[in-house]
């Protein structure tokens, strides 16, 4: 007599690739489906859903009228609820499997194609290969990769023996799961982090915009030095051990303000000729040259007008470490000790005149950010308020009304590490992006080179993938980044305008050229 926990397959003993198939559905399907929800109530990360997906449920969410993060929050819990009961009534309710199974891997295929076809409209085949361009955060595997493991379950799915035989404890059975599976994922503590008790701990600070002191020198220094300086951008230059090895004391500006930093050799006649043409009258940044400890010919004369002269570590009675830094000269520009740009080749006159900020003449230009005549400033300016004691697990962006309301009552205001003290203080413009985001480096790179009309903070998402970092182009913004630790729902670049604090325009959407220009401009 044949039950509901006891498989009904034809008489006919079954092939080796009937039982792969069979394997396949009844086992590694609802393991796959099951391990994705699982990810997912753990990290509860919102930005876990497929793209497409979120795209849906903030459109929707933005439509409702409802607080967009309680609406994600329970379109969330939905999904993981629903792949939850999918999984187990593949497992425990086998009259479902084959039903089930093609259904969900079917629609799972069709959003991955969907997802496909954006990326390739956005930067063709190298966004496929890659999954993307960084501009929602980091992505689990590739969407391609995804598809293709989806497909080959979901064919090997079809080809699985079908099952019959009695629904009725399989429907009472799938009942009970569906109570376990949407139970488990709505009575999922909503994560709280507690940023009272520990200054630093949930933040995970990132580099202030101003240090207060040079570290002293080490007790012992390494026997090499290499620096990978494609890698240096938005580092701190005291979390590189070569600037350690630079000689004490350092100039002051070495950690407020902007500041340059120039490697070369004394016997080096290119590091000559780069100091004759670009530094034969004062810089208006200050200028730190390094000596680099290569040896060889006779010293060259070296005329740096205004600049502070230093050199790497080397000891009189032994061989000095090995510096592999690269062909000197090399130049380095930071911001508030936070490492904004490197040229490493200075015949490259794009970027030499990019890091020297430059004109097209070769003449130097005022680094300082001019603000242009605005308004008489607000009476109603006031300090940046303090980070919350408690974070969310997740927050997502609620931009749609902020035109005309304060940043700092934004949770994406509230919650900017270390921002300028006179963020609220004038015009300023504030740009939202992730550091693996190729298309918010386009717009730095288009709009946000060399010197700056208005004072800019570029504010970093803290989600980007560490071996996909782009450099910063925009070297003379201030930089800041958000508390590390809640997961930021957020489609990046996002750039606004704010008078004294409050937001005067925004834009989401940077390939609106004229709407951005005339935020980036001021025009209402």
């Amino acid at each position: 007599m044949a039950t509901d926990s006891v498989e009904s397959i034809s008489p006919t003993p079954l092939t080796r690739f009937q039982v792969l198939t069979f394997f396949v559905l009844r086992l590694v399907v609802p393991l796959w489906i099951g391990a994705g929800a699982i990810g997912k109530l753990l990290s509860f990360d919102p930005k876990t859903l497929p793209p497409p997906v979120l795209d849906a449920v903030l459109g929707l969410g933005s439509a409702s009228g409802m607080d967009l993060g309680a609406f994600v929050g329970g379109a969330f819990r939905f999904f993981i609820g629903a792949e939850l009961f999918v999984a187990l009534t593949i497992l425990f309710a086998p009259r479902f499997a084959r039903m089930l199974a093609l259904s969900v891997l079917g629609l799972f295929c069709a959003i991955l194609a969907l997802l496909i076809a954006q990326q390739f409209a956005k930067g063709g085949w190298s966004d496929v290969a890659k999954g993307g361009c960084g501009c929602f955060g980091k992505t689990s595997l590739p969407a391609w990769l995804m598809f293709v493991i989806d497909a080959t379950l979901l064919a090997l799915s079809v080809l699985a023996p079908a099952r019959s035989g009695p629904a009725g404890r399989g429907v009472g059975m799938a009942a009970v799961i569906a109570v376990v599976s949407f139970g488990v994922a709505f009575l999922r503590p909503t994560p709280i982090l507690d940023t009272a008790s520990d200054p630093d701990g949930a933040q995970a600070p990132t580099p202030p915009l101003v240090q207060s002191a040079w570290p002293a020198a080490p007790s012992s220094y390494a026997s090499l030095f290499f620096v990978k300086w494609k890698d240096t951008i938005g580092k701190r230059l005291v979390d590189i051990p070569v600037f350690l090895a630079i000689d004490r004391p350092v100039p002051s500006t070495m950690l407020s303000g902007p500041q340059l930093i120039v490697f070369y050799s004394e016997t080096c006649d290119h590091c000559q000729a780069l100091f004759k043409k670009h530094f034969a009258t004062p810089s208006k940044t200050p200028v730190l040259r390094v000596a680099i400890p290569l040896g060889g010919d006779r010293a060259l004369p070296m005329h740096c007008e205004g600049c502070v002269s230093s050199k790497l570590f080397a000891p009189k009675t032994a061989k000095p470490p090995e510096y592999m830094l690269g062909t000197p000269p090399i130049i380095v520009r930071a911001q508030d000790g936070v490492i904004t740009d490197v040229c490493t080749n200075v015949d490259d006159e794009v970027a030499l005149a990019r890091i020297l900020a430059l004109a097209p003449n070769g003449a130097p230009q005022p680094l300082e950010p001019v603000t242009p005549p605005v308004d008489p400033p607000s009476t109603q300016a006031k300090p940046w308020p303090p980070l919350p004691a408690q974070l969310q697990g997740f927050y997502v962006a609620e931009f749609g009304d902020l035109v005309g309301k304060r940043l700092d009552e934004n949770d994406f205001g509230k919650l900017i590490q270390k921002p300028p003290a006179k963020l609220n203080e004038g015009r300023k413009i504030v740009i939202y992006y992730r550091q693996d985001c190729d298309h918010c480096q386009e717009l730095m790179m288009t709009h946000f080179t060399g010197p700056l009309l208005v004072e800019t903070l570029a504010v970093a998402i803290p989600d980007a993938d560490p071996n996909a970092l782009l450099d910063m182009a925009c070297d003379t913004c201030a930089l800041a980044q958000l508390v590390k630790g809640p997961d930021y729902v957020i489609a990046t670049p996002i750039v606004l305008s704010m008078q004294d604090g409050v937001v005067t325009c925004i834009v989401e959407d940077v390939e609106d050229a004229a709407k951005l220009e005339a935020c980036i401009r001021g025009v209402k």
